[in-house]
């Protein structure tokens, strides 16, 4: 982020829960089964976060992280707080 260049509340909120969860996700984009990593509480808040996706249901679900979080994890673009 450049000097002068305002995040919003939102982006600075997504950004600190990928910031708190930031093990655990670098471990899923790796392989790691979400599940036996998050609990299921951790992941209903990071699907409303919009960093999980989850689709299909029951033992079919699968869970991704979105775009947004992967890009952000890949390239560190974690800003300082």
């Amino acid at each position: 982020m450049s000097p002068g260049e305002t995040v919003s509340f939102e982006e600075q909120s997504f950004e600190n829960i990928i910031f708190f969860h930031v093990r655990e996700l670098r471990r899923i984009l790796r392989g790691a089964s979400v599940s036996s990593i998050l609990s299921p509480l951790e992941r209903r808040r990071l699907i409303c976060y919009g960093v999980l996706i989850r689709k299909g249901r029951g033992k079919y679900v699968q869970y991704t992280i979105s775009k947004n979080a992967t890009y952000i994890l890949e390239k560190g673009h974690l800003h300082a707080h």
